[in-house]
């Protein structure tokens, strides 16, 4: 067991495009250690979030729902996952069940020189450039996983102790698992296409535009606004949100006001009108606000106002009991945000 100090902050901040906004580590040594419990944490959830830094977990009790990307998958006590830079991931309970897992958090300039261009090149870029490593499981009854998971297990101890030198072993055993890492890349077959710079682009202008709703869905806007967040024409703003979020952008705007307005149908019971709370979610008619709302929410915003009973976790209950797996992202960005304590 980790002997994590119990000030340690466990809570995730975020900025509006779920970009996680906390230091891991120090600047001379970026590695962070972190033992979660899931019960200790808001709701029991780790909700979307994404960070310059690479992550390796340890399962080290119970079950849960990994969820990266689009990527949905359960892991177990001694299963291991690892997150490349910029991706985005949550953790949630399986079937009510309880989970402990470690967290190692680090930036790859704790043992490689990030500035240097032929490093990057040759260490670095093939690893974070490469789409298909976005994830990676590792479980311990696969042929080849368990040496890498003894290797992440050391570095868990390493820390744990800190005893003389525990950071020049620590960067000792990240750099013997990243080159085992990049000797499986090596050799597989180099790959005939050309990097999908298609996907990159297009994460980086929905990420633009989430951050644009989120800051104006209560005022009238157009595909014209959106698609002016990101700079690119309309019509390539709707074929780059269905490929991303497999949704147009105006359907995203009307999900983000009705979620918005479920949670602030929870937060004001009883003390705001429903047409209030339609011209505060951006629109303009009490009947189409009523509308949407039976449609996405699969009730009435007064049964709805019954139904949740101002707990957060109701809403949350309620609402992925009825939207589409695709919406999460939307619905824990809102709960994230609109939760009276903001970290996540």
């Amino acid at each position: 067991m980790l002997m994590i100090p119990e000030s340690q902050d466990l809570n995730i901040y975020v900025r509006d495009d779920l970009y996680e906004i906390k230091q891991h580590g120090t600047a001379d040594y970026p590695l962070a250690l972190y033992h979660v419990d899931s019960q200790n944490m808001y709701l029991e959830l780790v909700y979307w979030h994404w960070h310059e830094e690479f992550e390796y977990i340890i399962v080290t009790g119970g079950t849960a729902r990994f969820l990266v990307d689009d990527q949905d998958f359960v892991l177990t006590a001694g299963d291991c996952l690892l997150i490349n830079q910029n991706i985005l991931h949550r953790v949630k309970p399986y079937n009510d069940c309880e989970c402990t897992y470690c967290s190692i958090v680090f930036h790859p300039s704790i043992f490689l020189d990030v500035t240097n261009p032929v490093v990057r090149s040759k260490y670095l870029t093939p690893i974070t450039e490469n789409r298909d490593l976005r994830y990676y499981v590792l479980k311990p009854d696969s042929p080849g996983d368990e040496a890498y998971i003894q290797i992440l297990k050391a570095i868990l101890y390493t820390n744990e102790q800190c005893l003389f030198g525990y950071e020049l072993a620590t960067k000792a055993l990240l750099c013997e698992f990243w080159i085992k890492v990049l000797q499986n890349i090596l050799l597989r077959p180099i790959p005939t296409t050309q990097p999908d710079v298609q996907t990159i682009t297009d994460e980086d202008r929905v990420k633009r535009i989430l951050t644009y709703i989120s800051s104006h869905y209560m005022e009238p806007l157009s595909l014209e606004d959106i698609a002016g967040a990101a700079h690119i024409s309309k019509s390539e703003c709707c074929r780059c949100f269905k490929r991303r979020l497999h949704i147009t952008p105006f359907e995203y705007l009307i999900k983000y006001r009705i979620y918005s307005a479920a949670i602030m149908i929870t937060q004001n019971t009883g003390r705001i009108s429903f047409s209030d709370i339609a011209e505060k979610t951006g629109f303009n008619s009490s009947s189409y606000f009523n509308k949407m709302f039976r449609k996405y929410i699969g009730l009435t915003p007064s049964q709805f106002r019954k139904d949740a009973a101002g707990d957060l976790h109701n809403i949350q209950k309620i609402l992925e009991d009825h939207i589409h797996s695709s919406d999460n992202v939307i619905l824990n960005t809102l709960i994230a945000e609109k939760s009276p304590e903001h970290p996540l």
